[in-house]
């Protein structure tokens, strides 16, 4: 007797359908993007979800900007600040950065310095960036493991940081301080500015 013939699948349902359809589920993240951090928070982490919630973000330009992973070219007039750089006291020069990553608050902080945003020679922005450590440098390297926060870059228009400086709290006052011009660094490049992996000869 030969057996009973599998049963056809199952239609997929209205959410797979708009899951597997790029150009809806854009339009549906991006009604996340509404100057709210925590709704900006879980658009992040939405990449998680399924390779298919990756993909979508990663191949809409629109996302990446709203995600400020990519910065809009030729914004020159009027920018806006990355909005996880949160007021950190009361001197408005100094904005503490508050990443959507697990033990960064008690690891490192890291500050954007707004007082000398101005524009140079190019038409960009200048910024400095300041860390501040209380952790070994082992530890601060064991952030690595988070991808999102790396690929953030610090505010929507054409910048460039010209100078990163590094508080070790941990070794005492230690306090070094890198120059150089990096034109729209992302924040996971100026991690490795500022705590570089030791060499291995």
């Amino acid at each position: 007797m030969s057996a009973p013939p599998a049963p056809a699948p199952a239609p997929p349902s209205a959410g797979q359908r708009v899951a597997h359809t790029p150009e809806l589920l854009e339009e549906i993240l991006l009604h996340l993007d509404d100057g709210n951090i925590k709704h900006l928070k879980s658009l992040l982490q939405s990449q998680r979800v399924s390779h298919q919630f990756r993909a979508t973000i990663q191949g809409s330009a629109k996302l990446l900007r709203a995600l400020f992973l990519n910065p809009t070219p030729g914004k020159r007039r009027y920018y806006t600040h990355n909005p996880f750089f949160g007021q950190s006291s009361s001197d408005s020069r100094f904005n503490m950065v508050f990443l959507p990553i697990s033990g960064w608050y008690n690891v490192i902080r890291a500050h954007v310095d707004c007082s000398v945003v101005e524009r140079i020679f190019d038409g960009t922005d200048d910024v400095w960036v300041t860390f501040r450590t209380f952790d070994p440098d082992d530890e601060v390297r064991s952030l690595e493991r988070e991808e999102s926060w790396r690929k953030m870059v610090l505010m929507d228009s054409d910048y460039c940081v010209t100078t990163v400086k590094v508080h070790k709290s941990s070794y005492g006052s230690g306090k070094h301080v890198f120059k150089g011009y990096w034109g729209n660094p992302t924040f996971g490049e100026l991690f490795d500015v500022a705590f570089p992996k030791p060499w291995k000869g």
